[in-house]
């Protein structure tokens, strides 16, 4: 299965960028606890099992829990600690799971259950003796109710997955269609490639770790006019349709004062401004993506192959031809799948 290094690598970012994608959608979700989640960035980790060596599986859930710290701004806060913890308490039970019993014995959904009790139980070990003492276990009976459903369904979704998607029969065959174009070639960059770079890093640790709504915005704004300016087509809407998703699910969680009341629902400030920065944050990274893909910049190195990437591809996933509905949900995102992984 692993016959060629570069389609091992490829993997790797692939399912990097599943995992980022899937940490940004999860911060959006209300939740009781700033640490609690209810696992979508476990998926990748999940459907990843039987195509990627041991060294290659702990990489991609070490850059899982960056993604998720990035992508929350937690990365420098206890929530980053509870985030390791869990996912790699998760990462070795599943992998134990799978490397020493038969897909017969245990399938996706008991390693998916196993995996997600393993994350709680990490984490909540970690809530009593940091923050909460011995106040945690009241909330303990509801994070086990939650963990056992999502980490079921996320099961049942994946062996479903794997038995409809062509991208992940191509992924299990290692079939590599069309070139790995993101690869470090020997062409040296000029020096208007190495400023754009310099203004790129800064603008993206700028986006990860400033609490400013507005110079969000106002970045994510530069660099979609910076790819209108390099490219010749980008499709901007599906961006608004993440914002307004994002916010929408947000405004579940209120939090801070009230600033309007439409019948029982209340829309506060808190909960507003989390929505539109963490909506803000991803949308803007994803135009900085779209500038550095046009750019064509060459990073030295493992990491330059891995940023440019996951630089390639996040754009890619993020634009949808047409509507996803209930019908056409797995279709339509192994549709998806398929465009990517073969560009």
């Amino acid at each position: 299965m692993f016959t060629n290094k570069k389609i091992c690598e490829k993997r790797v970012i692939f399912f990097a960028v599943l995992c980022f994608l899937m940490s940004a959608l999860e911060t959006a979700i209300p939740k009781p606890l700033p640490f609690f989640r209810i696992g979508l960035a476990n998926l990748p980790l999940v459907l990843a099992l039987p195509v990627m060596r041991r060294r290659e599986y702990f990489f991609l859930a070490l850059l899982k829990v960056l993604s998720q710290g990035l992508v929350s701004g937690t990365i420098f806060s206890y929530v980053f600690i509870f985030s390791v913890s869990g996912t790699f308490a998760s990462s070795f039970v599943m992998y134990f799971l799978h490397s020493v019993c038969s897909r017969k014995i245990i399938s996706f959904v008991g390693i998916s259950l196993m995996g997600a009790l393993f994350n709680n139980g990490a984490q909540i070990i970690l809530a009593w003796f940091l923050l909460f003492g011995s106040g945690i276990r009241y909330a303990i009976p509801f994070m086990l109710l939650v963990t056992l459903v999502c980490s079921a369904a996320l099961g049942i979704f994946a062996c479903v997955f794997e038995k409809k998607s062509l991208w992940y029969k191509e992924i299990l065959e290692s079939t590599d269609y069309g070139k790995i174009n993101y690869s470090i070639t020997k062409k040296n960059n000029s020096v208007w490639q190495y400023v754009i770079a310099a203004i790129f890093v800064c603008g993206f640790v700028l986006i990860c770790f400033t609490d400013s709504l507005i110079f969000v915005y106002s970045l994510g704004a530069v660099f979609l006019f910076a790819s209108l300016l390099l490219r010749k087509k980008i499709r901007i809407l599906p961006s608004f349709i993440l914002i307004f998703t994002m916010t929408l699910i947000s405004l579940f969680s209120p939090y801070g004062k009230v600033l309007w009341n439409f019948g029982k629902f209340s829309v506060t400030q808190g909960a507003l401004f989390s929505g539109l920065m963490k909506s803000g944050r991803l949308c803007a990274m994803v135009f900085a993506s779209q500038c550095m893909c046009s750019v064509r910049i060459n990073f030295p190195g493992a990491a330059g192959r891995y940023a440019a990437g996951m630089s390639h591809y996040l754009p890619l996933l993020l634009e949808k031809k047409e509507i996803i509905t209930r019908k056409n949900f797995i279709s339509m995102i192994d549709s998806t799948l398929v465009d990517a992984w073969r560009s």
